[in-house]
């Protein structure tokens, strides 16, 4: 219960109009329904549906984002993956406070496509008549922009922008790369989502919403290497900047480049001072060999998650540095007995131990150490400033 509840709150905090606050008009686009059983043209039905729900957006009303959605289904005990009924949805929408549902169907084939789609007014039930666009598969992007204007106009949106500028707003990314995008938002593991993504991205490069998917799939596996060229090029083409923001920059913190990840750090801990941000944060000051600024962000860190094994360490590291060791020690000594199969927190008891001329206890924890998979002789032959921990985690950031 407390989970669905979380679920919900989050929802209602990340869309401004689900609070109720004065700002535009909230619409939900349901995935359409086609026909029953599988066939090469499944991936319509959450496709227009994406598709859609960003080419609403405009300064009078907002669309709610596919994950969104998601969760929200989720936390009624809704099933996310299935075609769900009408009532349903008007569940949904009501839970979320929207103003307008949009649902619809797809039928035909790849030479004669027919997709229509209505508009549910929440509060009212009032439900609008059919919006059809007709047309080939391959004129699907120009399909999705007819309905979406229809959906704007019909509702008394958009009145100030004109039917050939609202043209600009058609899908670019062709349906070859389209379809695999589409696809890997349904796919049961992450590898099988990467190979889609992959497929998407290299039908057409151009493609931000499926390179910056991909980047943070590989940045959930901790491959910044890897992820860092993808979300690059996938920056801008979304609207979960602050979640590429911090993944960039804790890339840019793991690969060492400290100095380019303080400033948009800095940015994010002003609106979320959340662990991982002050962590990473600390860790990039530390880094680049500020220890105050450095300490004065993972203590706040700490604080936040005190039993965390990785706020201890980044904590007792900082210490040794500084050459505080007995303020290292004080840290180290109870996050090795809660942590135990801890190995970095080993070897940092270890050098603590042996500055401080312990060198039995301190020969005793590098064993340890050794015994739990940690490099003794390649780590001590490093900056012991690198031996500081990032924090991979999104869940801040991923609502």
């Amino acid at each position: 219960m407390r989970k669905t509840a979380a679920a919900i709150l989050f929802v209602f905090l990340c869309v401004p109009a689900l609070a109720g606050a004065a700002g535009p008009s909230l619409a939900i686009v349901f995935p359409l329904e086609g026909p029953a059983g599988p066939t090469d043209l499944q991936w319509l039905g959450e496709g227009i549906a994406v598709s859609l729900s960003g080419q609403l957006r405009n300064g009078e009303l907002a669309s709610m984002d596919r994950s969104d959605r998601i969760r929200l289904v989720e936390s009624l005990d809704l099933p996310p993956g299935a075609q769900l009924s009408r009532g349903s949805m008007i569940r949904v929408g009501q839970q979320a406070g929207a103003d307008y549902v949009v649902m619809g169907s797809y039928s035909g084939s790849e030479k004669s496509l027919r997709v229509a789609v209505r508009v549910l007014e929440v509060k009212t039930l009032k439900l609008s008549g059919e919006m059809v666009a007709n047309g080939s598969l391959s004129t699907l992007p120009q399909m999705e922009n007819e309905l979406a204007w229809l959906i704007l106009r019909n509702n008394g949106f958009g009145k100030a922008t004109s039917r050939r500028q609202f043209q600009e707003r058609i899908r670019k990314v062709p349906n070859s790369a389209y379809a695999f995008y589409v696809e890997s938002l349904n796919s049961p593991s992450d590898t099988e989502q990467i190979q889609l993504l992959r497929r998407a991205v290299q039908a057409h490069q151009d493609f931000p919403e499926a390179q910056f998917a991909l980047g943070r799939l590989y940045f959930s596996r901790k491959d910044c290497a890897t992820a860092m060229p993808h979300l690059l090029l996938g920056q801008n083409g979304t609207n979960r900047q602050t979640e590429s923001d911090f993944m960039r920059s804790t890339c840019r913190v793991e690969q060492n480049e400290p100095l380019d990840a303080i400033e948009p750090l800095t940015q994010l801990a002003q609106s979320s001072r959340s662990f991982a941000v002050l962590n990473n944060l600390g860790v990039a000051y530390l880094r680049k060999g500020d220890t105050d600024q450095g300490l004065k962000y993972i203590l706040e860190a700490q604080t936040l998650a005190p039993t965390d094994a990785t706020a201890a360490l980044n904590l007792a590291l900082i210490y040794y540095v500084q050459g505080n060791h007995a303020a290292s020690m004080a840290v180290l000594e109870p996050a090795c007995s809660a942590h135990p199969k801890n190995g970095m927190l080993e070897f940092l008891m270890g050098v603590v131990l042996k500055a401080r001329n312990e060198n039995p206890r301190a020969e005793e924890a590098t064993g340890e150490a050794r015994k739990l998979g940690i490099k003794v002789d390649r780590l001590e032959a490093e900056d012991p400033r690198g031996w500081s921990r990032v924090i991979f985690s999104l869940d801040d950031f991923s609502q």
